[in-house]
């Protein structure tokens, strides 16, 4: 099998699909088993009912807050990604995405920081989601010097 540039576009585009189906199959049962959560996982010394009260809200404010931020870095990988299909690889537009996801990867790694107080394994997160952000800044900050030389060179004779 002959794997060419498009085939592999449009697999990430497939893979970007399956990320948001298996994002709200996660919802929907983050949501049916929210209490579940809370009651095993997570160790706060308060009685039961005080602890569901006050961190049920909070999650699911957190759950949110995430369901937003990683469908908008979907949404926004997926315009990338047709971008690129197009041919239109150094484009201010790109760039502008790249920035966006970097910022949801900023914004995310901050709630789960804020969530490390309720269940300490968040902190994997808060580092894995902050260096995905250091990541995909340096990748902007590389497109934006790409488009630099592209417009000097074809100024040049």
């Amino acid at each position: 099998m002959n794997w060419t540039q498009n085939k592999s576009i449009v697999l990430s585009k497939i893979c970007v699909f399956i990320f948001a189906i298996l994002g709200i199959l996660l919802n929907i049962y983050i949501h049916h088993d929210i209490k579940f959560i809370i009651l095993r996982r997570i160790y706060i010394p308060l009685p039961r009912e005080e602890l569901l009260r006050q961190y049920i809200i909070f999650t699911l404010i957190a759950v949110y807050i995430m369901d937003v931020l990683a469908y908008t870095a979907l949404l926004l990988l997926y315009r990338l990604l047709c971008n690129i299909h197009k041919s239109k690889v150094f484009t201010l537009e790109n760039v502008k995405y790249l920035r966006l996801l970097s910022w949801c990867c900023f914004i995310a790694s901050f709630v789960c920081f804020i969530l490390t107080f309720c269940y300490l394994p968040f902190v994997l997160l808060v580092t894995s989601t902050a260096f995905m952000a250091l990541i995909l800044r340096v990748v902007k900050n590389v497109f934006t010097e790409a488009i630099e030389i592209k417009q000097e060179n074809e100024y040049t004779i």
